[in-house]
């Protein structure tokens, strides 16, 4: 299963107001394609962990004590609703935005496409309770990779544009236009084997960086698509499966491999003819 967590407007900083609220989206892999779904989730009552975890001390009796001599008001359960969305196959990764007030899920099927979906309705369905049944289509498909993937990457400095990274080693690029969604039809080539994750920079918005099964992490320059990658590091000794740009300090990037391998890359230190800077941590 895959999930991502759905960007509310019920405000930033509020980790200390409980109960909390939250939004998700799921993505199911059952072993018959036909049953597979997306979840659209809301969490409510969401209380600290601590003060479950100080219940349980207390011991089976005293919390039943306690549970009577409490007025139930005062200590709301928590509570999980959710819609389902038909999706004809299994759901390899899901990833979520933001785009003009709709919520957007992108979604990699194992059937070698990536769906787009308009989550508006179903988010209000969870709020409002379901108002009629929704025979919920994509808003778009590509199947450009003719493999499956699992890389997917929303830019967060640019609206609507996306990044798909598959099996077949190539990167593609999309964006919303008036006409609607486009594919670049020029992908990012230079991986020999499966991309396993990019993400677009925090902070450069024509920068995005990638990492594949053949042991290397490339950072891109998409101004120009036919272009070989900016910057290619042999970074593991197996499969390079996940990496994460620090949004912090935007010149640090984290990747994570096969070889039980933690690194932190500092791209302040690359000079021509030296290495990068990396630290590693071993798991």
């Amino acid at each position: 299963m895959s999930f991502d967590v759905i960007r509310d407007s019920l405000g930033d900083n509020r980790s200390n107001l409980y109960p909390l609220t939250s939004y998700l989206v799921c993505g199911t892999s059952m072993s018959s394609s036909f049953h597979n779904s997306l979840l659209v989730v809301k969490l409510r009552n969401i209380l600290p962990l601590e003060a479950r975890m100080g219940e349980l001390r207390l011991g089976l009796e005293e919390e039943e004590e306690l549970e009577e001599e409490e007025d139930s008001s005062q200590r709301p359960r928590p509570e999980i609703t959710s819609v389902k969305i038909d999706h004809r196959s299994c759901v390899n990764r899901i990833r979520v935005a933001n785009l003009q007030g709709r919520q957007i899920a992108a979604t990699w099927s194992e059937q070698g496409q990536v769906h787009l979906w308009n989550l508006q309705h179903h988010l209000a369905a969870v709020d409002d309770g379901p108002k009629a049944d929704y025979n919920t289509k994509p808003l778009f498909s590509f199947s450009g990779h003719g493999k499956e993937g699992y890389a997917l990457s929303w830019s967060s400095l640019v609206p609507g544009r996306l990044a798909s990274g598959g099996c077949d080693s190539r990167i593609f690029v999309w964006s919303i236009t008036e006409e609607g969604w486009k594919v670049y039809d020029t992908p990012l080539s230079g991986h020999r084997s499966s991309v396993e994750d990019i993400q677009w920079s925090p902070n450069e918005q024509n920068v995005i960086a990638s990492c594949s099964s053949d042991h290397t992490v490339k950072v891109w320059d998409v101004r120009n698509l036919s272009k070989p990658s900016a910057l290619d590091i042999v970074a593991h000794d197996a499969d390079v499966n996940s990496i994460s740009w620090n949004k912090n300090q935007t010149h640090h990037l984290l990747s994570g491999g096969d070889d039980g391998v933690v690194k932190i890359w500092d791209f302040r230190y690359i000079k021509v003819g030296s290495p990068l800077l990396v630290t590693y941590l071993t798991c």
